[in-house]
Order: C-alpha cells, then sequence, then structure tokens
C-alpha cells in the first residue's frame, strides 16, 4: 500500500522582521489544526524560516532529515528571503486536493500574495511513497526542482496531470 507525499513551497516577500509574517503565522496556526484533521491526513512537517515544527504525535522526527528548501530560486536576493516549506502525509490525491481547495487553507492561497512572491516554479509537488516510509525534506525538494525542469511525471505531479500509485494517469475530484 503507498501514500501520497505533498510538498509546499513558498518564498515570504519581506524579511521575518515584517508585520506581514505575523498575520501570515496567525492563520497558519489554523490551516494546520485544520489539516491534522482533514480526512486522509497521516502526517506533517513544515519548515518556516529554518525552523522545523514537526506532527505532535510523530514518533521520529529525525525521518523527516535536516531542513532543505529547493534551489530553483536561485537569485541572491530570493535567497536570502524566509521560506515556507511544508511536507506532508495523505492516503490519497482527494484528500489532499479537498483539504488544500476548502476551509482556512482556501482563505490562505486567496491571501498569498500577500505574504509571498509571485513564484516562477511550482509551488507544490507531490508524489507515492511505500507505505512505511517518510520522505526527507532534501528528496522532496529535489522531487519539487524534477517537477520545475521536466513537468509531472510519476517522480513528482500536480492536481493537473495526475498519477496513481501503479502510474497510471488520473483525474482528481
Amino acid at each position: 500500500m503507498s501514500r501520497l507525499a505533498f510538498m509546499t513551497f513558498s518564498v515570504f516577500a519581506k524579511p521575518s522582521s515584517d508585520y506581514s509574517h505575523t498575520t501570515f503565522m496567525e492563520l497558519a496556526r489554523d490551516v494546520v489544526k485544520q489539516m491534522e484533521g482533514a480526512d486522509g491526513f497521516i502526517s506533517r512537517s513544515i519548515l518556516i524560516d529554518g525552523t522545523l515544527y514537526h506532527h505532535p504525535l510523530e514518533q521520529d522526527r529525525s525521518a523527516w532529515g535536516d531542513p532543505a528548501n529547493p534551489t530553483f530560486t536561485g537569485e541572491r536576493a530570493i535567497a536570502s528571503l524566509p521560506t515556507v516549506l511544508t511536507l506532508s502525509l495523505w492516503n490519497s490525491i482527494d484528500s489532499v486536493k479537498h483539504f488544500s481547495y476548502s476551509h482556512q487553507h482556501k482563505t490562505a492561497l486567496l491571501r498569498r500574495k500577500e505574504w509571498f512572491l509571485p513564484p516562477r516554479w511550482p509551488t507544490y509537488a507531490m508524489w507515492w511513497i511505500p507505505h512505511n516510509f517518510t520522505p526527507t525534506f532534501e528528496d522532496a525538494s529535489r522531487r519539487m526542482e524534477h517537477l520545475h525542469a521536466h513537468g509531472p511525471s510519476t517522480v513528482a505531479f500536480d492536481f493537473k496531470t495526475a498519477f496513481f500509485a501503479d502510474g497510471t494517469t488520473c483525474r482528481p475530484s
């Protein structure tokens, strides 16, 4: 049996000291609570400006690995800004899609221009993993880089071009 790994990545438009970070973090607390109660949710780790926040019930916090952002942002001005990277595990594509486009997360998506740079890269990627495997932030970042460089495939995909665990294409509801 497989599980779905789902990674999101955003770069803040302003330094950590800016008030916009406070408004983001206030909403993010509610989003994380809703994520943890969502159907199909398994576990998560979140990296905000270099600090890791693991799921409270996570047994082995080291399983997620060291912090690692995708390298495709490249520019020094961007690389010096704080980032948000979430890595979560789900039972299905439909469950993560439903969470992503409903409730407080939908509100956050609608407000993302207040907090983050307009992306020139994918803001999320997903892929299938074995049932007892936990992806690291480094692996997740490489998969997002692969999606950016090569487009959707079984290595990393998005909701528009998704794949079942067996490699066949699917259309999430």
